[in-house]
């Protein structure tokens, strides 16, 4: 799978070293804490874990401006053309990625990610490459605009339905997955998810100042206990599956 991303603009030699060096700019989207102020530790997080699980999230950072004490979380360009791709259509998804479709249903389960709509995933199908899933937007995962509340409300739940909250919309691939090949690979690679690297994560969003440290120890023990239950969650929520009929004994 391509991992190329857009470049806007080659800037200006650096000036020193051997390897020829530039300074490049790139076109990212960006979000701030200006409607919510847990929208960037929501999508810095979920990006950080996704990408460990090998889902095509594309790459992040925190920003910040010279002279701004405001942090921003900037996901950079994935479109080639410089056009914005079409939503997903579920079924196609499913059928061209059922594995990784797999994942990102499982993925969103995790983090309680209540706004997975078609609009959220798309498929890069350029001329000549291999055709790309990108998943990007989880600023309505983990404490979504509620903070602890939510995780708390919601820590036992399946939380992918239209039913979870107000608002909420029912996850675009719940219903077009038809196969329960990949359930077994993909709960491997949860239960090798280190401890660390959710504590770590979390940790990093006190030192950018954008949760407070008993927020992120809420987001941590959030996140290793849903890790822990993931087999369970999948299981008792068998039926919300509506495309699958037929389940293997566990």
């Amino acid at each position: 799978m391509s991992k190329v991303y857009s470049l806007s603009k080659i800037a200006k030699p650096v000036g020193f070293g051997a390897s020829n060096s530039y300074w490049l700019e790139l076109f990212a989207v960006g979000k701030n804490t200006g409607n919510c102020r847990f929208t960037v530790a929501n999508e810095f997080i979920c990006g950080r874990l996704g990408s460990f699980l090998g889902l095509p999230i594309p790459p992040f950072a925190l920003l910040q401006q010279r002279g701004r004490s405001d942090v921003w979380f900037g996901s950079i360009d994935y479109s080639l053309t410089g056009q914005s791709l079409p939503a997903i259509d579920p079924d196609e998804c499913v059928k061209e990625f059922p594995e990784l479709s797999t994942g990102i249903i499982m993925f969103d389960v995790w983090i309680a990610n209540t706004d997975r709509h078609a609009g959220n995933l798309n498929m890069d199908k350029s001329p000549g490459k291999p055709t790309r899933l990108n998943v990007f937007d989880h600023s309505h995962a983990l404490f979504r605009f509620d903070g602890e509340v939510r995780t708390a409300k919601l820590i036992n739940e399946f939380a992918i339905t239209e039913k979870t909250e107000t608002g909420a919309n029912r996850q675009c691939l719940l219903d077009a997955l038809k196969t329960t090949d990949y359930f077994d690979y993909w709960h491997e690679k949860f239960d090798k998810i280190p401890d660390f690297l959710i504590e770590e994560t979390c940790a990093t969003t006190i030192e950018a100042g954008i949760l407070s440290s008993a927020e992120s120890i809420t987001a941590i023990e959030f996140l290793l206990q849903r890790k822990s239950k993931l087999r369970d969650l999948i299981k008792n929520n068998q039926k919300e599956f509506n495309s699958i009929t037929t389940w293997p004994l566990i």
